[in-house]
């Protein structure tokens, strides 16, 4: 790949190359043994994205059954794009506003979307996208994939649980199994362009989120629509030694479903693991003062931030007061065009 890239640098007369994104191009650099090389190789400037801010973050990844260093090398692309969100908006060279734009749905064509989705007169419609690097079959190791199978039923029953008001649309290229806890307050939609995903949150009255990553929350804080992010930090080897973490003893239901899923790993994103990759880029940083962060183990919490979030018109209010700031306050660095 370093040669084909130097290749196609030199036959376009490239000025620079960039690397969409610089983490993933030097885990197949260093997977080939040329990530030392590259930079000389290509013999053009290198701008990286670096989506994670790996200077902040470190370069070893907690990734659930086969943790992974990235290239010490990929920190000599020294012109870096560091999209705002998810780093800080301040303290580092290269950092831009990533924001997108946010829909324009009117009041009319919002209202005809929820009746579409089956939704009356008080009620909620949450909105849970997935990808299909979440599912089961996309995992490397066993605990992975035991984690993108299970982990699934146990929001569904946490979502069935918020009453018959609350309906969910779910946008991914798999339906889930939502169906008996949720019955037809469950609508699976297939992958969406960018627009229609855009007017489908645009309609929503939350997301929710397992994936600290997400665009969709970046989406979410630019059209002020809340955002709940489901996290895990109750890491154990057996149900035991998840349960003695819990701050509340677990139901049946829970105690249950963590005998069929241990052993259950940290994560931030959902199911990979990256707890602690990601934890400096969380600190003191006003991203989480834009969502609800909430361990998705403690069923209270978690339920009663979503009811909170979906029904309590002053805590949405705050919210979007909230998530105003940080986009006003993201508004003020350049652009990635500006940069490059």
């Amino acid at each position: 790949i370093d040669k084909a890239i130097a290749s196609l640098a030199a036959e376009l007369d490239a000025a620079s190359v960039v690397l969409l994104d610089a983490t993933g191009v030097y885990m197949l650099l260093k997977r080939e043994g040329t990530d030392a090389t590259f930079l000389r190789t290509v013999n053009r400037r290198v701008i990286g994205l670096d989506v994670w801010n790996l200077r902040a973050t470190g370069l070893d990844w907690d990734l659930v059954g086969a943790p992974w260093q990235h290239s010490r090398y990929s920190l000599d692309v020294n012109k870096r794009l560091i999209p705002v969100p998810f780093a800080r908006p301040t303290g580092a060279k290269g950092l831009y506003n990533a924001l997108p734009a946010a829909a324009n749905v009117d009041p009319e064509e919002r209202a005809a979307m929820r009746a579409d989705f089956g939704l009356r007169d008080g009620d909620r419609l949450v909105l849970f996208p997935s990808a299909r690097w979440q599912h089961p079959a996309s995992q490397a190791s066993e605990t992975g994939k035991r984690l993108a199978l299970l982990f699934p039923k146990l929001v569904g029953k946490w979502l069935a649980r918020l009453g018959p008001r609350v309906h969910v649309v779910h946008v991914s290229p798999m339906r889930y199994g939502f169906d008996e806890a949720l019955g037809d307050r469950y609508t699976w939609v297939p992958q969406r362009s960018p627009p229609r995903f855009a007017k489908v949150l645009a309609a929503s009255d939350l997301l929710l989120s397992f994936n600290f990553s997400a665009t969709t929350i970046v989406s979410a804080i630019a059209a002020g629509v809340p955002v709940v992010l489901g996290i895990n930090s109750y890491a154990g080897a057996t149900a035991d030694s998840v349960a003695e973490k819990l701050r509340e003893p677990p139901t049946p239901e829970l105690r249950a479903w963590l005998e069929e899923v241990a052993p259950l790993p940290a994560f931030r994103v959902w199911p990979l693991g990256l707890f602690r990759f990601l934890a400096p880029l969380a600190r003191d940083n006003p991203y989480t003062s834009a969502i609800e962060i909430v361990e998705t183990l403690d069923e209270s919490a978690f339920l009663g931030a979503m009811e909170k979030l979906l029904f309590d018109e002053d805590a949405r209010a705050a919210m979007r007061t909230r998530q105003a700031a940080y986009c006003d306050e993201i508004a003020k660095l350049p652009k990635a065009a500006d940069l490059v």
